[in-house]
């Protein structure tokens, strides 16, 4: 086909798929027709070379446009039957890049491109094309392409027409008016994400009035083609894009919640979030409209968190056990977001609930609680209806510490039930007078504390308390309790609440705090406040004792002056007793115990002739403490016999210990145990009860739940079993001692038998059945031991370990023997098994007791031997007293089997210490600086030394007094007390192993 031919079909293939005429105002298509008809000039160069070039040629910007023209090309062959190829499809490619997007490098140049068509290019800013692109699309003389790159306004056309757009557009431009916004570093990363641009975007759209808004460098370009349009964009715009951060104040919300709600926040909103921690705030900063829509979201967060404080009442006489039936679980009620449940007891045993959480949830739990509290069925239980005073005892125990307490859980669960015991002054146990028929009933005195039947319900244990009473004067006594609470001692400060006392003082008696600050200013200096009188307590007054802690130097005198000063206030208030707490040997102060007892004994010595007291208390809960009370005011006071007392109905003053009042604290006493066996009883005048408050869920009636722990009360509490008589016959007062304690260990009643026709000594065992069995086996390895077997281990069997060594110390310590065995009470059983049926006394037999011939020989020899006739009269002791032949004339021995008793436990205490030690005491003849082994011992015949326990230096030694002192030592001892202040070494025992320096003691 030639080239006009070519041109033909090429027309008319151009005009079939849509190709412009030359006056066409599409000057794409014209030039792009033209390239074609150009290119089909060349046909006639080879096919390989031209594929060779365009293969090379080509680059890979404007290929996939070359493959779409070079498709269309094939169709355009398939109708004329020509092809084009080559260079002319690399050549009309790359123009057409070129024309299209290929980069302009000058944009104020005129570039020909081909038949008159120019290219021509205007610089413009992306924003003003936005407002200009209504007037750039409606050029048709040119067409006008806008490149962001380098910021320029393309024209494509005639020269001619070019410029008359060009003007058209720099006329509308002129009209333009632009103004810039600075806004945050913060507030431009927002904008610069892809919310940010769609943002923009959308405020262009729709949100200015025409106006259009650009991201720049730290600023936002507004522009618009009027001024009131800009005017209002800017102001829209500072609106939404310079908002004030807010400041939230953060509520109790868990950090991990508040880090989520953040990131939400912060990834579907224009919004920074910061938390505050010291101004508890929450800072959010961002897009107005995105801020009001986060602190929307961040109210919700705070509502779920949010704190609502309710009081509400609940009614009903269940309402108080209300809180143990949810602390225990019995109740499962889920009260969801509430976080603090509070009540409190109002009259009428309603309760006043304090709610704090979720206000929805409180209301819920309000509901809930109400409901609740009028299903319960409360009733209280007087245990006295249903049991007798000792039964109740027992009881009592039981629910304090025994099978009952235990069981008080599985109640709980098994019956949805809450029991609640309240045994008031259930402690307190008096001592009735036996059947008279009793053989052992000759003594109306009081079993102590220590050897009840039945247990305290206290938390402390009896052997833990006891009391010691010397005589100061005739009419004054010094009382140390090793229990008990008295009055302060204070610091400099005066802070009552440091110390445990003071804190009680606070509590008991609010207004003592004030009067005390007032008398202070008044007695300014003192080193006691007095408060006379003091509102609220039951004393005279009430002595506030300052001090300092412990400083070796002054803390002594200073207690001295403070004890002086207390006395002269007791007895100018006339005051009948006075009670000491520890006077600084409490934490606070950490006064030595041993200084603190020796400087009270010695107030007190400096005192008793000016005294008018009757009662010096002393409280030594310090074991040190006590024991130093205990030796100094033995040093110079006589031990006071405390007579028994029967506590009879209505004489009985049930006073609690208490800070205050202390003067009848000592009239609950007991003395020692006796030896017969008393009834332990409650009297049935005690101001006492015992209560059990039954509160019950579920439905289930009081009565039944009654009935259930009734039956078991009987079958736990109050098992009875008889124990053989032949068990308790003859029983020796240590096994009575013995199996009364393990009584009130083991809370076990020893009941004599009420049946008209049982046995002298039938008794009953009621307890806890576990209880019971073990007293039973207790009492029967008492009755084996200490009857059946009472000479084991005695100094006079067959068989003993060797002297001296830890084996026989042991076995010393664990003999039975009751005295020595050539008393005169072991010449016969019948003597041996009286002394354990009545209590030893002085007044049914003699204590001074003849001696056989051999003991009364060997005693005459070592008298002569141990004496010296060059030392009669000489030294002030022996003044006066002169002889040349000294004659025994008769030797007695006292058997006192109450001392020996005493002394006897005392030498058993040191044989045990001894044999925990590995070893022996010291022969006194081999310590340094000894001038020889003890004389009487060495004199001694050996069958005096036999039961002598060298092991712990036990000597015979002479102790010379006068006549008229014998009887008095052979029943009481010998008394340290009575001694002289004067002698060499203070009061004390002196004995001696020379009977000359003895006998310058002994008168006429």
């Amino acid at each position: 086909m030639n080239l006009t031919n070519f041109n033909n079909h090429l027309k008319k293939i151009m005009a079939f798929v849509g190709a412009p005429s030359r006056s066409s105002n599409n000057v794409d298509e014209v030039y792009l027709f033209d390239q074609m008809q150009n290119n089909c000039k060349e046909k006639n160069e080879s096919d390989n070379s031209d594929k060779k070039t365009m293969g090379e040629d080509i680059n890979s910007h404007n290929y996939k446009r070359f493959q779409k023209i070079e498709a269309q090309l094939e169709e355009i062959n398939k109708k004329l039957g020509i092809q084009v190829q080559g260079k002319q499809l690399q050549e009309i490619g790359m123009k057409q890049s070129t024309y299209n997007n290929g980069p302009i490098t000058d944009a104020n140049s005129v570039t020909e491109l081909a038949d008159g068509v120019t290219k021509d290019a205007l610089e413009m800013t992306a924003i003003h094309y936005r407002l200009l692109t209504p007037l750039c699309n409606s050029f048709n003389e040119c067409i006008v392409q806008f490149d962001p790159i380098n910021r320029a306004l393309n024209f494509y056309g005639k020269l001619s027409l070019i410029r008359d757009c060009q003007t058209k557009v720099m006329l509308e431009m002129r009209k333009l008016k632009d103004e810039t916004i600075v806004v945050s570093s913060e507030m431009m990363t927002l904008l610069s994400k892809e919310r940010g641009k769609k943002y923009l975007d959308d405020l262009n759209s729709s949100g200015l009035n025409g106006a259009i808004v650009e991201l720049g460098n730290l600023c936002v370009l507004v522009v618009a083609k009027e001024d009131v349009i800009l005017s209002e964009a800017v102001k829209i715009l500072e609106d939404k894009l310079n908002f004030c951060p807010i400041m939230i104040p953060k509520p109790e919300i868990p950090l991990e919640r508040l880090k989520m709600a953040k990131l939400k926040l912060e990834y579907t909103l224009l919004v920074y979030v910061s938390f505050d921690d010291n101004k508890r705030e929450i800072q959010i900063s961002g897009v107005k409209e995105d801020v009001m829509i986060a602190i929307k979201e961040v109210n919700e967060l705070f509502e779920e968190y949010k704190v609502y404080k309710r009081s509400v009442d609940v009614l009903g006489r269940g309402a108080i056990f209300l809180e143990s039936f949810l602390s225990d679980h019995l109740i499962p009620l889920s009260f969801g977001s509430v976080e603090e449940i509070k009540f409190q007891t109002t009259k009428n045993d309603n309760v006043t609930v304090h709610l704090k959480g979720n206000r929805f949830e409180m209301q819920q739990a309000h509901s809930l609680l109400q409901s609740e509290a009028n299903t319960i069925q409360v009733i209280r239980w007087d245990l006295f209806d249903e049991f007798t005073r000792h039964e109740v005892c027992l009881i009592a125990n039981s629910f304090k510490s025994g099978v009952m307490k235990a069981k008080l859980e599985t109640y709980k669960y098994k019956t949805k039930s809450l029991f609640i015991p309240d045994m008031s002054n259930m402690s307190f146990f008096i001592v009735s007078q036996a059947n008279k028929d009793n053989p052992w009933n000759n003594s109306t005195k009081q079993i102590s504390k220590d050897s009840q039947t039945v247990p305290k319900i206290s938390s402390s244990s009896a052997e833990s308390k006891s009391k010691l009473v010397f005589e100061i004067t005739a009419e004054c006594q010094l009382v140390v309790k090793s229990y008990g609470d008295m009055v302060s001692i204070l610091g400099p400060d005066l802070d009552m609440r440091k110390t445990r006392v003071g804190s009680t003082f606070c509590s008991a008696c609010p207004s003592h705090l004030m009067e005390l600050k007032k008398e202070q200013k008044i007695q300014h200096g003192s080193p006691v406040v007095t408060i006379q009188k003091p509102s609220g307590l039951n004393c005279l007054a009430v002595c506030h004792v300052i001090l300092a802690p412990w400083n070796p130097k002054k803390s002594l005198q200073q207690l001295n002056v403070a004890l002086e000063t207390v006395f002269k206030v007791a007895n100018s208030l006339g005051a009948k007793s006075v009670s000491f707490p520890p006077m600084g040997c409490g934490r606070a102060f950490q006064f030595p115990p041993l200084k603190v007892a020796q400087q009270v004994v010695d107030s007190i010595r400096n005192e008793k002739s000016a005294t008018v007291l009757n009662k010096v208390i002393f409280l030594a809960l310090d074991s040190e403490l006590y024991k130093g009370l205990k030796i100094e005011a033995a040093r110079h006071f006589k031990s006071a016999v405390v007579p028994p007392k029967l506590v009879t109905s209505g004489t009985r003053n049930m006073a609690h210990d208490s800070e205050i009042q202390c003067a009848d604290m000592d009239d609950c006493e007991y003395t020692d145990i006796v030896n017969n066996f008393l009834d332990v009883k409650c009297d049935s005048e005690l101001p006492c009860h015992a209560r059990i408050t039954v509160a019950t869920l579920n439905g289930n009636t009081v009565n039944s739940v009654k009935e259930i722990i009734t039956d078991d009360i009987r079958k736990q509490c109050l098992h009875t079993e008889p124990i053989n008589p032949r068990l308790m016959e003859h029983c020796p007062r240590e096994s009575w001692l013995s199996i009364l304690r393990e009584a009130i260990k083991l809370s076990v009643c020893l009941k004599p038998s009420n049946q008209p026709h049982a046995n002298q000594g039938e008794f009953h065992l009621i307890g806890e059945k576990h209880s019971v069995a073990e007293l039973t086996l207790f009492i029967k390895h008492e009755y084996l031991e200490r009857f059946t077997r009472v000479k084991k281990n005695t100094l006079t069997s067959g068989s003993i370990p060797k002297r001296g060594t830890v084996e026989f110390m042991t076995y010393a310590a664990e003999s039975y023997e009751s005295f020595p065995s050539y008393w005169s009470l072991s010449k016969s059983q019948s003597a041996f098994w009286k002394i354990f049926q009545v209590k030893p006394s002085n007044e049914n037999r003699n204590i001074l007791v003849d001696v056989d011939e051999e003991t009364k020989d060997a005693i005459t020899k070592f008298v002569t031997q141990t004496s010296d006739l060059h030392l009669v009269g000489l030294g002030n002791d022996a003044m006066g007293i002169k002889y040349s032949h000294l004659k025994v004339t008769d030797v007695k021995r006292v058997e006192n089997q109450e001392l020996f008793e005493k002394y006897r436990f005392e030498r058993k205490i040191l044989l045990q210490k001894m044999a925990s030690r590995g070893h022996a005491c010291e022969d006194i003849g081999k310590i340094p600086g000894s001038k020889g082994r003890v004389a009487t011992s060495e004199l001694l015949s050996e069958s005096m030394k036999k039961e002598l326990y060298h092991e712990v230096n036990e000597h015979y030694l002479f102790h010379g007094t006068k006549s008229d002192a014998i009887q008095n030592i052979i029943h009481n001892g010998l008394d340290p007390r009575l001694s002289n202040e004067e002698a060499m070494f203070g009061k004390g025992i002196y004995a001696t192993e020379k009977m000359t320096k003895s006998d310058q003691y002994a008168g006429n």
